[in-house]
Protein backbone atom coordinates (compact mmCIF):
# COMPACT_ATOMS: atom_id res chain seq x y z
CA UNK A 1 0.00 0.00 0.00
CA UNK A 2 1.46 3.32 -0.81
CA UNK A 3 1.60 6.05 1.74
CA UNK A 4 0.01 9.06 0.90
CA UNK A 5 1.05 12.54 2.73
CA UNK A 6 -1.93 14.36 4.70
CA UNK A 7 -0.35 18.12 3.82
CA UNK A 8 0.12 16.99 -0.20
CA UNK A 9 -4.32 15.94 0.20
CA UNK A 10 -4.84 18.61 1.63
CA UNK A 11 -3.06 20.81 -0.96
CA UNK A 12 -4.73 18.42 -3.88
CA UNK A 13 -8.29 19.63 -2.55
CA UNK A 14 -7.93 23.08 -2.28
CA UNK A 15 -7.49 23.92 -5.79
CA UNK A 16 -10.26 22.65 -6.17
CA UNK A 17 -12.63 23.11 -3.03
CA UNK A 18 -12.48 24.99 0.39
CA UNK A 19 -11.07 22.65 2.90
CA UNK A 20 -11.35 23.06 6.88
CA UNK A 21 -8.66 21.41 8.64
CA UNK A 22 -9.16 21.05 12.16
CA UNK A 23 -6.30 19.60 14.75
CA UNK A 24 -5.11 18.51 18.06
CA UNK A 25 -3.54 20.86 20.37
CA UNK A 26 -0.20 19.52 19.86
CA UNK A 27 -1.00 19.62 15.82
CA UNK A 28 -0.04 16.03 14.87
CA UNK A 29 -3.74 14.73 14.54
CA UNK A 30 -5.48 16.74 11.87
CA UNK A 31 -8.99 16.16 9.64
CA UNK A 32 -9.52 17.93 6.64
CA UNK A 33 -13.27 18.34 6.13
CA UNK A 34 -14.73 20.02 2.73
CA UNK A 35 -18.07 22.02 3.03
CA UNK A 36 -19.36 21.03 -0.31
CA UNK A 37 -19.14 17.86 -0.19
CA UNK A 38 -22.12 18.61 2.76
CA UNK A 39 -19.33 18.54 5.76
CA UNK A 40 -17.51 15.33 4.34
CA UNK A 41 -14.29 14.36 6.37
CA UNK A 42 -12.03 13.48 3.09
CA UNK A 43 -8.90 12.71 5.51
CA UNK A 44 -7.05 12.45 8.14
CA UNK A 45 -3.91 12.00 9.97
CA UNK A 46 -3.06 11.10 13.88
CA UNK A 47 0.69 11.44 13.09
CA UNK A 48 0.92 14.60 11.24
CA UNK A 49 1.89 12.51 7.81
CA UNK A 50 0.38 9.88 6.78
CA UNK A 51 -3.13 10.21 5.57
CA UNK A 52 -5.74 7.78 6.21
CA UNK A 53 -8.52 8.84 3.39
CA UNK A 54 -8.96 7.41 0.50
CA UNK A 55 -9.40 10.72 -2.50
CA UNK A 56 -10.91 9.66 -6.19
CA UNK A 57 -8.88 12.55 -7.70
CA UNK A 58 -10.38 12.48 -11.21
CA UNK A 59 -13.54 13.10 -9.86
CA UNK A 60 -12.62 15.85 -8.04
CA UNK A 61 -10.63 17.40 -10.64
CA UNK A 62 -13.30 17.27 -13.39
CA UNK A 63 -15.52 19.65 -10.90
CA UNK A 64 -18.51 17.66 -12.21
CA UNK A 65 -21.47 17.16 -10.20
CA UNK A 66 -23.63 14.18 -11.20
CA UNK A 67 -27.31 13.76 -10.68
CA UNK A 68 -27.14 10.38 -8.77
CA UNK A 69 -23.87 9.91 -6.70
CA UNK A 70 -20.74 12.04 -6.62
CA UNK A 71 -17.91 9.44 -5.63
CA UNK A 72 -15.53 12.21 -4.49
CA UNK A 73 -13.91 9.61 -1.72
CA UNK A 74 -13.91 10.40 1.83
CA UNK A 75 -13.16 8.62 5.19
CA UNK A 76 -16.23 8.31 7.20
CA UNK A 77 -18.49 6.98 4.81
CA UNK A 78 -18.97 2.97 4.36
CA UNK A 79 -20.84 1.30 1.20
CA UNK A 80 -21.30 -1.89 0.29
CA UNK A 81 -23.71 -3.41 -2.13
CA UNK A 82 -25.26 -1.76 -4.19
CA UNK A 83 -26.64 2.09 -3.99
CA UNK A 84 -29.92 1.98 -4.26
CA UNK A 85 -33.27 -0.42 -4.88
CA UNK A 86 -34.54 -3.62 -2.72
CA UNK A 87 -30.84 -5.33 -2.03
CA UNK A 88 -29.26 -1.90 -1.06
CA UNK A 89 -27.32 -1.91 2.11
CA UNK A 90 -26.05 1.37 3.90
CA UNK A 91 -24.31 1.91 7.11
Amino acid sequence: MLSKVFSDEVAFLEKYVDVITLSSDNGLAKVAIVPQYQGRVMTSTAGGKESFGWLNYEAIASKEIKPHINVYGGEERFWMGPEGGQFAIFL
